[in-house]
C-alpha cells in the first residue's frame, strides 16, 4: 500500500479514536466498542477484529458502516472519513446560509458517488471538489 493511504488511514485512525473517548469508550477495548456499535447497528455487525483495524490505522471502514459511526458520533461523514468540511452535518453550508445537504445514505444517488469519492488519493480528490464546484458555478448561472 502507498504511503498516501497508510497517512489518510491513520488520519482517520486518529478522528475515529478521539471520538470513541469523546463518547466514553475505552479504545482499549474493541470487543467492547464492537457490542456497542452492533446493539445500536444490529444489520451492520463488526468483529473486534475490524473495530482493531480501524484504530490501528490499518483499515477503513465501508460506506454503510462509515455513516453508522457519523451518525453515532453526531458528525459529518465526510469531516470522520477525510478530515474535511464541518465537523457536523450540515455545519458549513448553514454557515453559507443554505440548507444542509441530505446525508448520503438519505439519498441513494449519492450514496455511490460517496463511495467512489473515498477511493481517490487526495490529488484526485481535490480535482474532484474542483469539479464539483465549477458545475455547480455553472449551474447557477
Amino acid at each position: 500500500m502507498d504511503a498516501t493511504n497508510e497517512k489518510l488511514r491513520m488520519q482517520f485512525s486518529e478522528r475515529l479514536t478521539r471520538e470513541f473517548k469523546r463518547i466514553g469508550l475505552p479504545v482499549s477495548s474493541p470487543t467492547h466498542i464492537a457490542g456497542e456499535f452492533n446493539k445500536r447497528y444490529p444489520d451492520k455487525k463488526v468483529v473486534q477484529q475490524t473495530i482493531r483495524k480501524w484504530l490501528g490505522g490499518d483499515a477503513i471502514p465501508t460506506q454503510d458502516k462509515l455513516l453508522a459511526l457519523a451518525d453515532w458520533f453526531d458528525v459529518s461523514p465526510q469531516w470522520l472519513r477525510f478530515g474535511t468540511g464541518g465537523k457536523r452535518v450540515g455545519q458549513d453550508r448553514k454557515a453559507e446560509g443554505r440548507d444542509a445537504l441530505d446525508a448520503p445514505g438519505e439519498r441513494p444517488e449519492l450514496a455511490l458517488i460517496f463511495e467512489m469519492l473515498t477511493q481517490l488519493s487526495p490529488s484526485n480528490l481535490k480535482l474532484a471538489d474542483n469539479l464539483i464546484r465549477s458545475l455547480l458555478n455553472h449551474q447557477q448561472e
